[in-house]
């Protein structure tokens, strides 16, 4: 309890000490610093582009992996996918794949689907949806990433997700496009980099600090259920959640001193890069052919 007390105190007096020392002030002992640091990580920043319908509809979507890749793919979802992206973009550059990405918060990756909030203008994430699935037939793209907070968009009308999850998939099937779900990560009810490094402050152990997999799980239970009904021969889903148990039975908050997650529910750039394999698995898998590199543009 007073390590959650302390954890908003914590990053206010953090963020001072950042600002007044150019970084991070030297009396904070390593370890905290190293939990601390996703909260200012300005690697994670180019993956944050909002895309706007009509932004879509002209082709200004921003790209990563391989411009000059021969294989053309899309990230597509809302902040989870742009939390994702360091990970993918390393896989892609790795494969000499150009990776378009079209996300913006709160855009849940379905079509005809608006999450249940009034925040970050979910009035267009329908107009969005509809342009992606339109700018992926215009640029014939062979695979889409779908990535989302899927636990939390799904609960208040589960039926309706479910039914666009199916309608979705349905229409890459039509199309012949291939579909990567990547269920979500964990979510916490605290600030992870300022609950490690208040425990650091306390000389508390750190090691067991995480979401059980029974609570992950029933939280997620609604998507998991939706994803793992598909049939459809184009999609495959992949859960990131083994990556971060290190064999136990908690999705850990960190790993070998690195926080997981940069807040709450959005995954660090540590974390997002250990999902590495995962992201090469999936595209291998569903492209067998890119490795070779002899895949060619859908026509």
């Amino acid at each position: 309890m007073v390590a959650t007390v302390l954890a908003p105190v914590l990053l206010m007096c953090v963020s001072f000490l950042i600002e007044e020392n150019n970084g991070f002030p030297k009396r904070l002992p390593q370890e905290a610093r190293n939990y601390l640091k996703p909260i200012y990580q300005n690697a994670a920043r180019k993956y944050t582009t909002r895309v706007d319908p009509d932004d879509i509809r002209e082709d200004k979507v921003p790209f990563h992996g391989d411009p000059s890749g021969s294989h053309e793919i899309l990230v597509w979802g809302d902040s989870h996918a742009m939390a994702m992206m360091p990970g993918i973009d390393a896989v892609c550059q790795n494969l000499r794949i150009k990776c378009y990405q079209i996300t913006c918060p709160g855009n849940t990756p379905l079509l005809g689907y608006c999450p249940p909030s009034d925040t970050h203008g979910h009035n267009r994430v329908v107009e969005r949806n509809q342009a992606a699935y339109e700018f992926i037939l215009r640029k014939k793209i062979s695979l889409v990433i779908m990535i989302g907070y899927w636990g939390k968009t799904s609960q208040k009308h589960p039926s309706v997700f479910q039914k666009s999850v199916r309608a979705t998939i349905g229409k890459f099937d039509e199309k012949g496009v291939q579909a990567v779900i990547i269920e979500d990560n964990a979510s916490f009810n605290y600030h992870v980099p300022t609950h490690l490094a208040t425990r650091v402050l306390r000389r508390k152990d750190v090691s067991k600090i995480g979401i059980s997999l029974e609570d992950h799980y029933e939280f997620n239970r609604v998507p998991r259920e939706s994803f793992r009904s598909l049939t459809n021969k184009n999609v495959r889903v992949y859960d990131p959640t083994p990556y971060f148990t290190e064999e136990s039975n908690l999705w850990l908050a960190q790993i070998n001193g690195d926080s997981m997650v940069r807040d709450r529910h959005h995954l660090s750039v540590a974390g997002s890069l250990r999902l590495k394999p995962l992201i090469k698995r999936g595209l291998l898998e569903s492209i067998p052919r890119i490795a070779s590199g002899t895949e060619q543009k859908r026509h």
